[in-house]
């Protein structure tokens, strides 16, 4: 019962990681950032991910990625 009440909150991170690639491979900086933010809500362990995606982004998608990402983060991790 106890594994089962942690696990859905597991099954929201690969979602909003594969759309946080796409997103970034596509170059929409802001819904990349917001959905990487998301899933760092959920769990922490997306933050390591920011520096590899951020490369990917073109350079005029960073300033929106980056508020994106620090709203979604600081919403869900308060």
């Amino acid at each position: 019962m106890v594994l089962t009440n942690a696990a859905h909150v597991d099954a929201l991170v690969p979602p909003l990681l594969l759309g946080a690639l796409l997103a970034t491979l596509a170059g929409r900086g802001a819904l990349a950032g917001g959905l990487l933010g998301l899933a760092a809500g959920v769990k922490v362990w997306p933050l390591l991910l920011v520096p590899l995606l951020a490369r990917w982004l073109p350079a005029r998608a960073w300033p929106p990625a980056a508020i994106a990402f620090a709203l979604a983060a600081g919403v869900t991790l308060v």
